[in-house]
């Protein structure tokens, strides 16, 4: 069984939304490529891949969307909710809800992080270091990683949890 899990951290999969919002919340890829200064690579995709799985661009015939959650953090009343949105955004993965579900409020075993995807979450032994990384990588950014201790508020934005029981898929990761 595979978990599937973005491939950027989320800041890079947001810089994507923002620059899709600002060519009006819908445009060709390689038009937000270019907006971003980037290229239309392999690793532009994983970009584009990633923002999907934070549900803040959606991708279908052959043009990029914001989602009504993105709309959400850009049209946010205060800096708390814009931040309970985003980490709305970073829980959306099956994999990182599930990380939040079993580390809330403890310390990330740090050291050992990419062994536990691995061994506990389904993630590839292959590519757990470099989930690790984004998924550490991204919670310090949004502020919930503190002293490698993962603190999440209580609730998001629209009432719900913010911890959702992870799903997981038989279908291959790109």
């Amino acid at each position: 069984k595979i978990i599937d899990y973005p491939r950027v951290p989320f800041p890079l999969a947001l810089d994507l939304a923002e620059a899709t919002y600002a060519l009006g919340g819908s445009c060709k890829p390689v038009t937000a490529a270019d907006k971003l200064g980037k290229k239309m690579t392999g690793a532009f995709t994983a970009i584009i891949g990633s923002a999907g799985k934070f549900r803040l661009l959606t991708s279908k015939g052959g043009l990029l969307q914001t989602t009504d959650l993105f709309k959400s953090v850009k049209l946010a009343y205060s800096e708390e909710e814009k931040k309970e949105e985003l980490i709305e955004a970073f829980l959306s993965p099956p994999l990182y809800s599930a990380i939040a579900a079993k580390f809330n409020g403890l310390q990330l075993p740090m050291q050992i992080l990419d062994k536990v995807l691995a061994k506990e979450m389904g993630v590839d032994p292959d590519a757990a270091p470099m989930v690790a990384q984004h998924f550490v990588k991204s919670a310090k950014w949004l502020g919930i990683l503190e002293n490698d201790r993962l603190v999440l508020p209580t609730s998001t934005g629209n009432g719900q949890a913010a911890i959702v029981e992870p799903t997981i898929s038989d279908e291959p990761v790109n």
